[in-house]
């Protein structure tokens, strides 16, 4: 998790506080290992590419239990391939975007994107581009609708 322990210790406070409402186990005492969550981001790249937008949230939602109810350690390419095949993809397929380099230039462009809007920790939330809303509370409380973004600056 990036920020360190001080930022996996509070962002496991929030998760925590809202896991109740959500139905989840949530135990920080089963996540001891703090995981390199780039491949994790990886297969969630190649799942957004698939454009199935259930496959993809059952991914993250898998992720998400793995880590922070089963404590598993997502920094092991094994534990992210079992994970992505209890969400319904193909083993071998996620098996081989992990071995190869695909994503790493989508996961790297999203995390220059995140820095140029601040972000500084979980949860922190980025809406088409120019709107970012760090720190939120759990559950978000969001303004509906969403106020129209900003144009984007013109090149120079």
């Amino acid at each position: 998790m990036l920020g360190g322990h001080g930022v996996r210790a509070a962002s496991c406070s929030g998760l925590a506080g809202g896991a109740p409402e959500c139905g989840k186990p949530f135990s920080s005492e089963r996540t001891v290992r703090q995981p390199n969550t780039s491949q994790g981001h990886r297969l969630i790249a190649w799942a957004q590419a698939r454009g199935d937008l259930g496959a993809i949230s059952a991914l993250v939602e898998r992720l998400f239990n793995a880590y922070f109810i089963d404590g598993a350690f997502l920094g092991d390419r094994e534990q992210l391939v079992r994970t992505a095949a209890a969400a319904g993809f193909d083993p071998a397929e996620g098996r081989t975007v992990l071995e190869s380099d695909e994503g790493h230039d989508v996961v790297a462009a999203e995390a220059r994107e995140a820095r140029t809007v601040g972000f500084q920790g979980r949860p922190f939330l980025i809406f088409n581009g120019p709107i970012a809303v760090p720190g939120t509370p759990y559950p978000p409380p969001l303004p509906h609708p969403l106020p129209p973004a900003p144009p984007a600056p013109s090149p120079p």
